[in-house]
């Protein structure tokens, strides 16, 4: 009886100490590590999965926790919100253990080593595989040559297993070292043909393209050992270390696990070390190259000493959760943690874009419905917004500035006797404000009466007018056309979002990994990065297709005078094509430098900053094609197109991290405001540009230069130009000799619903830019540089700000 009262206590104190280890492990806790991501999709089972690890106050990993102390005593919060217990699970990851795919290894294999040795490191280097995202691990040997390196995976590792049986009669070491760093970059040495490699050896191009992508994550294991002297080759020793200590290229760090039998060679352990510890020309240490130099004459050490160096690139835990069903995620995530209480850390990762927010759910026909009205209503409102800004703000803010500007109270001036106003006739009293835009001053009082406008206005004034609001005339179907190209670039913004959410957010999935295979090797598919790089770009192929092509077919429409014949539809719908693959390769080259950015950066997710570039150079390149053959101004499109694309971009990104549950808003918001704010620079900046002049450019008056703007203006005063022999005409030929000029020969005026200034013949023999006689009776656009004849005379038209 005492006996196996000893036995339970001894069986109890036990489990008391293994008790009192895991809590003291547990109390040790002192900082979270988050790693890495990774989303999946599932209808109805939208899962995060974070991975991270724990650390205690030296920085050290606690990997003696248990699932129970992780659910009793971790708290991880998204945005700063908890995550209920119901929709998380905690666990181990994959047996203690996961590989971030960003890293590279490579396995390097001495043949000489015996053969059961070679059987257990054949064994081990399983368990790596099993560990790691498949296209992290590739494996080589060395003896009687080099070996290609080939990617092993959980599948075809199997298949390895007999080159581990092959015996050699030499040894070439040098060779495999200086091959297998070769590998880890793109460039050639003078040295490679020195290699003594098998037949058939190709260098793996996968190695160089991951490794440049990830500098810090490249390791190159050797295993050797020094029972057998490396065979007498041309490749030296200093060979593979000046290669090592040059910086233009990427180097891996050199774990080498040296493992003897029977003797050692002390050349092999020296070299070993070398290379564990490569220098600069100056004979400093690269600490970021600095490897581990890791000899035993035990094999189960060896391969003790190897996962060890692999547990320190490992993933310990992993925190996954289910999605809420309301959740949209096209935003960087910040996540934090608690261990008892206390906050240990932080971190933060992108999931989804802003293009194209995850998960895509399936939606029922309601639900759709309603989107669709929402989408519709929001578009009203955006036009209602546009229509303020043009009609309401702009005019109120440019009536105020001239009020402040210009509204005076009189002083008389001296040797003035009396001032009289040029549109009561009454005389200015002292102290009575006054309008001091022109030199016809008038009362405040009579300036507003006669339409906020000087009285002479027209006539013998060129700048006298105030921009102000006309209550009145501000809901007329009038005042509505004033805006329609505004409209027109909305409802073209529209369209574009519905034919993109049809298609799923982006329809180029062949093309998008085509363009990001350029950047990042098929071996990293796995990684969160390269998908968010393939569905960005479809999606970025997507927008540039519908948006220039809609964006273009409805402005040319619109910019179109002539009878639509089937003629004329083909050219609009040809020119809207064209600047829809204009659209769409400006964003296929803004994806490759957004690639490019993110390589040279090193992230593990998608900044706001490097989609900026392709947004940048869709606008400038669609803006640019929707001059092609027509009247658009090129500096109206250009500078309304940069403005909107970079008040969509922000609309856009801030939207998309403000709004957690309608991601199909973000991008309905930034079509219609580009669209919206194209249309509107295409009227504003060309209203802007109210000074037009025609110069004589041939005869008598060669040169002269006729400010028109005073009789023709787009906001008030004047609006017709007559041009002619008599003398009702404001401008009078009378330097003609011939009697080709009629009494009124043409007509200058602007066109109030197109807000274009037009040339109209009112008799024959007007011809247009030197080509064509313009048919009586038919407006036609005046463009910025035209020119038309009058007789003998050449007038040319143009505008200026």
């Amino acid at each position: 009886m005492d006996k196996t009262k000893k036995m339970i206590f001894r069986v109890l104190t036990v489990m008391g100490l293994l008790f009192s280890s895991g809590l003291l492990k547990a109390q040790n806790v002192a900082e979270i590590q988050f790693c890495d991501r990774k989303y999946e999709y599932e209808i109805g089972k939208d899962s995060i999965t974070l991975f991270f690890n724990m650390l205690d106050k030296y920085g050290n990993r606690v990997q003696e926790l248990t699932p129970e102390q992780l659910e009793n005593y971790l708290v991880i919060k998204e945005d700063g919100e908890f995550i209920p217990q119901d929709q998380l699970e905690i666990s181990f990851v994959n047996s203690g253990q996961r590989i971030p795919s960003e890293y590279t290894f490579s396995v390097l294999v001495d043949l000489s080593i015996p053969q059961s040795g070679k059987e257990q490191i054949y064994n081990t280097v399983a368990r790596l595989i099993e560990s790691a995202p498949d296209s992290c691990v590739y494996l080589s040997f060395f003896g009687d040559n080099v070996t290609s390196s080939s990617v092993v995976t959980k599948s075809n590792y199997k298949y390895q297993k007999e080159k581990f049986s092959i015996q050699s009669e030499n040894k070439y070491f040098y060779s495999g070292l200086y091959s297998k760093l070769l590998e880890f970059s793109d460039n050639s040495t003078a040295k490679d043909s020195l290699i003594k490699v098998e037949n058939g050896y190709v260098k793996n191009t996968s190695i160089a393209n991951k490794a440049k992508l990830n500098t810090d994550k490249n390791i190159l294991f050797v295993f050797t050992e020094g029972s057998k002297r490396p065979s007498d080759e041309d490749l030296i020793f200093n060979d593979v270390v000046e290669y090592q200590g040059a910086l233009s290229h990427v180097v891996p760090k050199v774990i080498a696990l040296y493992y003897t039998e029977e003797g050692e060679e002390p050349s092999i352990e020296n070299t070993l070390k070398g290379i564990c510890a490569p220098r600069n020309l100056n004979g400093n240490l690269i600490s970021e190259r600095e490897g581990k130099y890791m000899p035993s004459n035990d094999m189960v050490q060896v391969l003790k000493n190897f996962e060890e160096v692999v547990n320190d690139a490992m993933y310990d835990f992993s925190f996954k959760y289910k999605v809420d069903e309301s959740q949209n995620y096209s935003r960087i995530v910040k996540y934090s943690g608690e261990w008892k209480g206390t906050d240990i850390g932080n971190g933060e990762f992108s999931i989804g874009t802003a293009e194209r927010s995850w998960p895509i759910r399936e939606e029922k026909a309601s639900d759709v419905a309603l989107k669709y009205l929402y989408a519709l209503i929001i578009t009203f409102a955006t036009i209602a917004f546009f229509f303020a800004i043009a009609k309401i703000l702009i005019p109120y803010i440019r009536s105020k500035s001239f009020a402040v500007k210009y509204y005076k109270k009189y002083v008389p001036e001296a040797n003035v006797s009396r001032r009289i106003c040029h549109y009561c006739k009454q005389d200015i009293q002292p102290g009575q404000f006054v309008v001091t835009k022109c030199k016809h001053i008038m009362h405040v009082f009579c300036w507003q009466q006669n339409g906020y406008k000087c009285a002479e206005y027209g006539q013998n004034c060129k700048t006298g007018i105030q921009s102000h609001i006309e209550w009145k005339e501000l809901f007329t179907l009038n005042s509505l056309k004033d805006c329609y190209q505004t409209i027109s670039g909305i409802v073209a913004g529209f369209i574009s979002w519905i034919l993109y959410e049809l298609f799923g957010r982006g329809c180029f999935n062949g093309l998008s990994e085509s363009i990001v295979n350029l950047f990042y090797s098929e071996n990293t598919e796995a990684t969160t990065l390269y998908l968010d790089c393939v569905n960005k770009t479809s999606a970025f192929l997507t927008i540039g297709l519908l948006l220039g092509f809609f964006l273009s077919l409805i402005f040319r429409y619109n910019d179109e005078y002539k009878k639509k014949d089937l003629k004329v539809w083909g050219k609009i719908v040809g020119l809207s094509l064209l600047t829809g693959v204009i659209g769409m390769t400006a964003f296929a080259i803004g994806a490759n430098l957004m690639c490019l950015m993110l390589t040279a950066l090193g992230t593990t997710f998608i900044p706001w900053y490097c989609s900026l570039p392709a947004y940048l150079l869709f606008s400038i390149s669609v803006s640019l094609a929707l001059t092609i053959k027509s009247t658009i101004p090129v500096k109206s499109a250009l500078l309304g197109g940069l403005c909107s694309a970079l008040i969509g971009f922000i609309v856009l990104y801030c939207s998309s991290r403000a709004n957690n549950t309608s991601g199909w808003m973000n991008m309905l918001l930034d079509f219609i405001i580009y669209g919206g704010g194209l249309g509107a620079s295409l009227v504003t900046v060309r209203m802007l540009a109210e000074k037009y002049f025609l110069v004589i450019q041939n005869g008598v008056r060669a040169g002269q230069r006729i400010p028109i703007h005073k009789w023709m203006n787009a906001t008030g005063g004047g609006n017709k130009v007559s041009i002619g022999m008599t003398g009702e005409c404001e401008i009078q030929m009378n330097w003609e000799k011939s009697n080709k000029v009629a009494k009124e020969h043409v007509q200058l005026f602007i066109d109030y619903d197109k807000q274009l200034p037009m040339l109209k013949p009112l008799a024959t023999g007007v011809i247009f830019n030197t080509r064509a006689e313009l048919p009586v009776g038919r407006p036609s656009v005046l463009s910025n540089g035209d020119n038309f004849k009058i007789g003998d005379t050449i007038f040319l038209y143009q505008e200026t700000e």
